[in-house]
């Protein structure tokens, strides 16, 4: 019988869930991480750090306040910089912790007194997750690397910018010297119905200065430049009197005020480095807009926006498509003299193909 009541014991012990007792050992440590690099824009984002403790490959449980986060500069996580984050036991996963940090933790670890993104900053980094047994120095340690990397890619081009029916078709190339991004965002706004004085995002140019009274010493008067946007060209001056004493020329018109920065209204899904064009649809025809692309690259670092150009989509009648079918090249298409005596024969058909709709009154 007494026999019998220690057998019952033994199983009860065994029984008994790992971390339930007074002393916990862990035997081994391994994690997950759901993010794995850093760029510009992540100070923000969270990073899911699990970590999964065992003993003799059984789950170890109770022990999320006692594993530690740190960055170190070696998997091995020694002399690493401690993360003030707690763990929280997942549900229904006996065993595994989440830390939930953000970028700028990671980054202020990574570079102590530098101010999250750090623009330019380049360092792999891994994040650490221990847990020291009780009359031990050593902690059990598993870690996850983290490449860190703040600088973005250069300018890019607009190459063309060409009409089609409720579209305009995008060509662009990288900074010189700078290889293909991982991806491309292209984006656009709208400035305004069509006009022929358009001069970037000002209004018409100043007109012409009237010159001075051909009897009189007279100056003439300046034409009044744009108001809004880059600004507007000046007026040109008018011609002096040619009689008597003969004026003086009238002065240019001033420049319209300058405008605020490209200012990206919708933006394109991201597409593939590898494409140099694209195409921009159900835009409105006879609508002005301004285009700009930009490069983003594997870590989620943005590039300026390009110089913005503009475009007005017109009505083609599948113009542009029937050329591109007829052997037309959608990319690349001013990258050569070829090319672009190409595109300036599309664009003056489709100059005559708009003229010519309006003198049938289509």
């Amino acid at each position: 019988m007494r026999n019998a009541r220690y057998a019952i014991v033994a199983l009860v012990v065994l029984a008994l869930p790992f971390g339930a007792g007074a002393a916990t050992t862990v035997s081994n440590l391994t994690s997950t991480l759901d993010k794995k690099v850093l760029g510009s824009n992540d100070c923000s984002t969270n990073y899911h750090f699990d970590v999964t403790a065992t003993l003799n490959a059984q789950p170890v449980t109770n022990i999320a306040s006692q594993i530690g986060l740190s960055v170190a500069t070696s998997n091995a996580c020694s002399g690493a910089t401690t993360i003030s984050a707690t763990a929280v036991a997942l549900a229904g996963k006996s065993g595994v912790y989440q830390f939930t940090v953000t970028g700028s933790q990671i980054f202020a670890a990574a570079f102590p007194n530098t101010t999250c993104p750090g623009a330019g900053e380049t360092k792999k980094v891994f994040l650490c997750g221990t847990f020291t047994n009780e009359g031990e120095t050593n902690p059990v340690v598993t870690s996850q690397e983290v490449d860190i990397g703040t600088s973005s890619p250069e300018q890019p081009t607009i190459t063309s910018v060409a009409p089609g029916n409720s579209a305009l078709y995008i060509d662009f190339q990288p900074a010189s010297g700078q290889g293909s991004p991982a991806n491309w965002e292209v984006c656009f706004q709208e400035v305004g119905p069509a006009t022929s004085a358009l001069n970037g995002l000002g209004e018409d140019p100043g007109a012409a200065g009237t010159g001075g009274d051909p009897s009189a010493a007279e100056e003439g008067t300046g034409g009044t430049g744009g108001t809004a946007g880059t600004g507007g060209t000046g007026g040109t001056g008018g011609t002096g009197g040619t009689a008597g004493t003969g004026g003086t020329g009238g002065t240019g018109g001033t420049g319209g005020s300058g405008g605020g920065a490209f200012d990206a209204e919708h933006c394109s899904d991201r597409i593939s480095g590898a494409k140099r064009s694209f195409k921009l649809k159900d835009l409105r025809n006879g609508i002005t807009y301004l285009v700009a692309v930009r490069a983003v690259d594997s870590k989620n670092n943005e590039s300026p926006f390009s110089p913005a150009v503009e475009g007005t989509p017109v009505p083609s009648d599948g113009f542009w498509e029937h050329y591109q079918n007829s052997g037309g090249e959608q990319q690349g298409c001013t990258s050569t003299a070829g090319a672009a005596t190409g595109m300036g024969l599309v664009l003056a058909a489709l100059s005559i193909l708009t003229i010519s709709r309006k003198r049938a009154g289509r």
